[in-house]
């Protein structure tokens, strides 16, 4: 074979070398292409393998790394324009934690309920730590998460005691503290009148305008009394040498307790949300101590309520038991120089109901038969709770799991962070008066 014929067959091989290569080069690139192509136009499909060798692999696997945050990014973006639709857009533990951080300003923050977030109780030999079944946790711990701040509730676990130091506290959550939870211990007589009597047989029945008639103790209004300034201790001590603390009540049990705290310390921010209704005036007159925990409440900056019914009914109230100034075009009331804002905070949502044909409930737009949809929304009315505040969020367990579950769960879940970053962003910007 003479030097021509050797050269020849080089370059043949070479040429064919390099055809083979370009074309499993191309098909590589194209299969690339088109699998980034379907992905950009929202077409879901597994990724093509990887056969480049060494060279073309690591661009290949670079692509398929963008390629696979395009897809996450489209699917976040798709979830969060399907709550839009409901008229919200999406809120997380994550989003809540950086909006409490920047609204706050690292100002410490301190929760006050009658239901502790964790409960430590007997379990045969062991002690167990359980997280009470309550929308309240879902929607303020990651507030407290985020801060740092203080839980003030009753400690009502019989295995409280022996798991926080000699004042009430300890570090939680058990696997990663974050916050503190101080414990307030209460007696049976006052546990029984606070709680069960002036609160669940007076105010709740009162407020809900029940068929049982609320029942009002001069017993119970005293240990009311006497359990609202045991929290409000608890809560100026653990406030003190704090600047410009901000301080969020909730519910019906601690009625009087924004003006205990505003007396000691004018420079606390406090709210207190009322997570059931607000009557009329004329079924609140039936409450021997209508005056004094109207007075009670007046003593916060931020009163919230559910809807602005609530709220209109506040203020009517307000207005008829109390000498204060009524200011109903900026829904505030001033009592002596202490204005005070009332506002709705809604945290309910309507769901639609998926159709038959999408049973993964992606047409949120959906509506089945009318039977089915009574039939679907029933066990959920019987297992509703008093005093939850998003009841839909513990209930929905008790029905049968279905494929669009995880859509309500995540919706409620939703409402309950813009609930809490609401009444943040309001208690953030109360004006304090200038000290003197």
């Amino acid at each position: 074979m003479n030097d021509q014929q050797t050269f020849l067959l080089a370059a043949a091989a070479v040429l064919g070398s390099y055809l083979t290569a370009s074309f499993v080069v191309r098909r590589q690139v194209r299969r690339m292409a088109d699998w980034m192509r379907a992905a950009r136009s929202g077409r879901a499909a597994p990724p093509p393998k990887v056969a480049g060798g060494a060279i073309l692999a690591p661009l290949l696997n670079e692509a398929q790394s963008v390629t696979r945050q395009l897809i996450h990014a489209q699917e976040t973006a798709g979830q969060e324009a399907r709550l839009r639709q409901l008229g919200d857009s999406l809120w997380t533990a994550e989003r809540l934690r950086e909006h409490v951080r920047v609204k706050l300003s690292g100002r410490p923050l301190v929760v006050v309920s009658n239901r502790e977030p964790y409960r430590h109780v007997c379990n045969g030999r062991l002690t167990e730590c359980v997280t009470p079944a309550s929308g309240l946790v879902t929607g303020l711990e990651p507030l407290l998460r985020a801060c740092g701040g203080t839980w003030i509730a009753h400690g009502d676990g019989d295995r409280d005691r022996e798991t926080s130091n000699a004042r009430g506290r300890l570090r939680v959550p058990p696997e990663d503290p974050q916050y503190t939870l101080r414990r307030v211990w209460l007696g049976a007589e006052e546990e029984k009148g606070h709680y069960a009597g002036f609160s669940n047989e007076g105010l709740w029945p009162l407020c809900h305008i029940a068929h049982t008639r609320p029942v009002f103790r001069a017993a119970d209004w005293a240990f009311y009394l006497q359990v609202n300034q045991k929290f409000a201790d608890a809560v100026l001590e653990e406030i003190e040498g704090q600047d410009e603390p901000c301080v969020l009540v909730q519910d019906y049990h601690f009625a009087l307790l924004p003006k205990m705290i505003k007396e000691r310390r004018p420079d606390a921010r406090v709210a207190l949300f009322w997570h059931i209704p607000w009557p009329n005036p004329e079924a609140f007159g039936i409450c021997p101590w209508q005056k004094e925990l109207l007075d009670g409440l007046l003593g916060a900056d931020l009163i919230g309520f559910h809807t602005q019914y609530n709220c209109n009914n506040f203020l009517d109230t307000t207005d008829r038991f109390l000498e204060a100034r009524v200011d109903r075009s900026h829904f505030s009331v001033k009592r002596g120089e202490h204005p005070t804002l009332v506002k709705p905070f809604s945290i309910s949502v309507v769901f639609p109901e998926p159709e038959a044909a999408d049973p993964a409930g992606a047409v949120l737009h959906g509506r089945r038969p009318r039977t089915e949809r009574r039939a679907a929304r029933e066990p959920l009315r019987r297992g509703r709770r008093r005093g939850s505040l998003a009841r839909g969020v513990d209930d929905g367990a008790q029905r049968p799991r279905a494929p669009h579950d995880a859509l309500r769960s995540q919706v409620r879940e939703n409402n309950i962070y813009r609930w809490a970053a609401n009444l943040i962003t309001e208690l953030s910007s109360v004006r304090l008066p200038a000290r003197i």
